[in-house]
């Protein structure tokens, strides 16, 4: 059944603004940009009274560096970024195939285990598809993302509107 995307937007199932931003510029200053909108979204959120606990995902290109490279894998270099700047260990998943993370890491390995504690995502392909999370406001893309439809899957994951429903007439 074909359906416009003008109907399911006025029914407001989705969310009505997506922005987006390119910090052109490091890890850091890029993962600062993301919390601090994370802050703002928690801030507008109680504002309203809003019942909703918005989230962060971040979406690596590569869980695990070549053999025999010093180099941590980059979904760990986010968690003990995250970590630095006051994130709780308890709200960060990491759903990668990442062999070695932090021992107070929670690393995750179905969708089943992830919980309403974990605000900041951290996956990589895994999620890709088959999952989407109305609660997540913020994306965070790691390093160069040359696919179109894996960004366009990515983004489709999170505009779904919380506690959205739609019933029949």
């Amino acid at each position: 059944v074909p359906v416009r995307t003008r109907d399911v937007v006025n029914a407001e199932l989705l969310k009505t603004t997506v922005e987006l931003l390119d910090y052109q510029s490091g890890t850091e200053e890029s993962l600062d940009g993301a919390l601090g909108a994370l802050r703002g979204l928690d801030e507008a959120a109680a504002a309203e009274g809003a019942s909703v606990a918005p989230r962060a995902i971040y979406v690596v290109e590569k869980s695990n560096v070549p053999r025999g490279s010093a180099d941590e894998p980059r979904p760990v270099i986010i968690w003990r970024y995250l970590r630095a700047q006051g994130v709780p260990a308890e709200q960060i998943a990491i759903f990668t195939d990442t062999r070695e993370v932090p021992q107070d890491a929670e690393k995750v390995s179905s969708l089943s285990r992830l919980q309403p504690r974990h605000r900041h995502i951290i996956f990589n392909q895994s999620l890709q598809e088959g999952w989407d999370d109305p609660e997540a406001y913020v994306c965070y893309f790691d390093g160069i993302t040359r696919s179109f439809i894996r960004i366009r899957q990515i983004v489709g994951r999170v505009v779904r509107q919380p506690g959205a429903q739609r019933y029949r007439s």
